[in-house]
């Protein structure tokens, strides 16, 4: 069974009254995916690490498509709970990640696999609160999490 993936950016640039719009698609087709939604509740402490239950993921260079994103609040996503975890992305309240291997060249341009090999937790860490940056930091907040992962199982 194979799964496609597709990564649409649509830039739109306006200047002195004229607006400029291109839209860029990527496809990338691969045999298994990770597909995560999950709403978390953040605990007293809000910058406490959040675990995100069934995610486990073996190889980097298998990874054909990346979207990742926090709603709700700032953080970062890590590869697993331990003290050494690597870091896969700093993420911004609703701004997703998105990457596509794209034959070998990176998509978008700039952008670069995230992902490690042999993790075994997907953990957020959230910012702390900030009355501008991160309003939405709260205790008892919930906070959305979605990771999205095409790869070619190896």
């Amino acid at each position: 069974m194979s799964f496609n993936h597709e990564n649409k950016i649509t830039y739109r640039y306006t200047s002195a009254g004229a607006t400029e719009t291109k839209e860029i698609t990527k496809t990338e087709t691969g045999t298994s995916e990770i597909n995560i939604s999950k709403n978390v509740t953040m605990g007293a402490t809000v910058t406490a690490d959040l675990d995100i239950p069934g995610f486990d993921y073996a190889s980097k260079a298998a990874a054909l498509s990346v979207y990742l994103r926090i709603d709700g609040v700032k953080g970062t996503l890590y590869s697993d709970a331990s003290s050494n975890a690597d870091i896969i992305a700093n993420l911004d309240d609703g701004v997703p990640f998105v990457w596509s291997k794209n034959g070998g060249t990176n998509f978008p341009p700039g952008a670069l696999n995230p992902m490690f090999d042999s993790t075994s937790s997907l953990v957020v860490k959230p910012s702390g609160y900030h009355a501008v940056h991160n309003p939405l930091a709260i205790h008892s907040g919930v906070i959305a999490v979605t990771a999205r992962i095409l790869y070619d199982a190896v």
